[in-house]
């Protein structure tokens, strides 16, 4: 009991947690994601070195409207983002 994505007999017999996903209302939420970058290892002088195959990579962020928290009800795109980001060299 409580412990899947459907419900049992009813609201009150699950007792799972319910972890709150929604987003406060007129309050700014920043969330950071680690995107790695395309790269191959190759060996240089007897050791593995990282290169990067290609120094820009275009993002793509969409955010989701999802009513019962699954795509197999009637979801729609609420917004969309498109960044491309450069890889700089560290020095």
């Amino acid at each position: 009991m409580g412990r899947s994505t459907t419900m049992g007999r009813g609201p009150y017999e699950k007792s799972g947690l319910v972890s709150d996903t929604s987003l406060p209302p007129g309050r700014t939420v920043e969330e950071r994601f680690e995107v790695p970058f395309p790269a191959t290892v190759a060996k240089v002088g007897g050791k593995d070195e990282t290169q990067v195959t290609d120094d820009t990579l275009e993002i793509t962020v969409e955010l989701w409207y999802l009513p019962y928290g699954t795509r197999d009800t009637t979801p729609f795109k609420w917004r969309e983002a498109k960044r491309t980001v450069r890889l700089v060299p560290f020095e």
